[in-house]
């Protein structure tokens, strides 16, 4: 008669820790969704306005009216009008006109725990 039985499954604090490690990089993934869905409005903004075929001949204001238009219509609170300037530089090389988009977004996680993305986008025609 064989005594040895071999042992299968997870235990209960193997299970447990999985489930914890697993909830944890949910919720962060939950944190940060928005924060990259945010991202993606920016991108098609700012390619939205370099691929215009009369960009090269518009104004540096025009085209930032013309972005404030497009991240008002997205719904982004991370460029907005006020600092508009501060965050989207515009630069013109004859008929080239390069945007460059810098940014930050924090969003909290837990207690006084904070996630930290920094972006930077360029796009030119």
């Amino acid at each position: 008669m064989n005594l040895h039985h071999k042992q299968r499954g997870i235990s209960f604090s193997g299970l447990l820790l999985t489930l914890i490690v697993v909830g944890f990089v949910v919720l962060i993934g939950l944190k940060l969704f928005p924060v990259y869905l945010e991202s993606f409005k920016i991108d098609a903004a700012l390619k939205g306005v370099i691929e215009d075929p009369q960009v090269a001949e518009r104004s540096k204001q025009d085209i930032y009216a013309s972005l404030v238009k497009r991240l008002d219509i997205d719904d982004v609170a991370a460029i907005n009008e006020n600092d508009i300037k501060e965050k989207i530089k515009i630069e013109r090389v004859k008929e080239k006109v390069t945007i460059t988009a810098m940014w930050e977004r924090r969003a909290p996680l837990f207690y006084n725990l904070t996630l930290l993305a920094n972006f930077k986008k360029v796009v030119h025609n």
